[in-house]
């Protein structure tokens, strides 16, 4: 038999609901599978021991990287409305050049954020209005690095 191994699981979905009261917008989220389906999961091992472990350093990576990845989901989602290229939606970053890719990848939560704001903001810049693929490559050229 399989040896378990202990897992800190991180779940992380967050929506706006128009509801009467707080337990109405409760029920509305878990109709269905919907958080699961739209939700970022990640899984971090943790140690057989917790003694002389950082079990506190693993739980806040976890829930780092699934505000992270959150991040990435919805920056994505922003790009392709605001570009019509609907593919980034679903394809993610491999929709991008390699190099692109990349420079995603390397910024960090704040930049993520940042590049969210600006990807919905009628300009990110003078007079350039975050519209085309071309615009992120210019922010990514501008801000990454």
């Amino acid at each position: 038999m399989t040896e378990l191994k202990r897992y800190w699981m991180v779940v992380h979905y967050e929506t706006a609901f128009e509801a009467e009261n707080e337990d109405e917008a409760y029920h509305d989220i878990r109709m269905g599978n919907t958080i699961i389906e739209n939700a970022t999961v990640v899984a971090k091992e943790l140690p057989e021991s917790s003694e002389g472990t950082h079990l506190k350093e693993i739980i806040n990576e976890a829930k780092l990287e699934a505000r992270r990845e959150a991040a990435v989901s919805i920056l994505l989602a922003q790009l392709a409305r605001k570009t019509e290229d609907y593919a980034l939606r679903w394809e993610g970053l491999s929709k991008l050049a390699p190099h692109r890719q990349e420079q995603i990848e390397a910024l960090s939560l704040e930049q993520i954020e940042s590049l969210s704001i600006d990807a919905i903001a009628k300009r990110f810049q003078r007079n350039i209005a975050f519209s085309s693929m071309a615009d992120l490559e210019c922010w990514l050229d501008r801000f990454s690095g």
